[in-house]
């Protein structure tokens, strides 16, 4: 290996120590080393030599710097976006860039908790029941799709996890109700999701008329 070429001196490392050493292992190769935005960076000589692992902590402090403010333009950007969501942010208004509790809309949501986790109410069984008793849901009617949403949803509890950043938000609405409730929900959603799944694996294991001879037979679907 006789030439190294990079583009900038971050493409090797964004830490002093790595880069110093590269250089280094570079130096003890006999190799050279081509800086594309930088083709006067000479690591051979002092003031090169210095330069290289310098240029690494002003590259690291930008790439931080970056990250940060586009982390906190995300939360900004989250606790606007989350105040859109209708069928999911039932419960929330925001009033001068805060977030506050609208307790009308707040109690709806304890309520299709309470019902779905206390009195053990299926999906279809709270919509129904929403309906019945008239509880409004902005524009939207009440369905099966915007009740587990509301189910399943954490913002009621603070929390919105972004799986492309793979980072979880904290305190980014009111709390609406407990932790606990919310934790029971979404277990059970996933616990009747499996339910269903195997009560419906045989859907026709009652009697069925047979094409065949025209006769009422048991269906043996094991």
């Amino acid at each position: 290996m006789n030439l190294v070429i990079i583009t900038d001196t971050d493409r090797i490392g964004r830490n002093t120590s790595i880069n110093t050493s590269f250089a280094k292992l570079l130096i003890n190769k006999g190799a050279e080393l081509f800086v594309i935005i930088d083709p006067n960076l000479d690591i051979y000589t002092p003031s090169g030599m210095m330069q290289f692992p310098m240029k690494s902590v002003i590259n690291t402090y930008e790439v931080n710097n970056t990250r940060q403010r586009a982390v906190k333009g995300i939360y900004s950007h989250l606790s606007r976006e989350i105040t859109l969501i209708q069928d999911v942010l039932v419960g929330t208004l925001n009033a001068k860039k805060t977030i506050y509790i609208n307790e009308d809309e707040a109690m709806v949501v304890k309520l299709i908790h309470n019902l779905y986790v206390e009195d053990n109410m299926s999906i279809p069984k709270v919509v129904e029941y929403l309906k019945i008793n008239g509880y409004k849901n902005g524009k939207l009617n009440w369905s099966v799709y915007s009740v587990r949403r509301i189910l399943e949803s954490t913002v009621y509890i603070g929390l919105v996890y972004r799986e492309d950043l793979d980072r979880t938000f904290y305190k980014v609405a009111p709390l609406l109700m407990s932790v606990e409730l919310k934790e029971k929900a979404i277990k059970l959603l996933g616990t009747r999701k499996r339910n269903s799944k195997k009560s419906t694996k045989h859907f026709y294991n009652q009697k069925v008329r047979c094409v065949e001879c025209d006769n009422i037979c048991n269906n043996d679907t094991s």
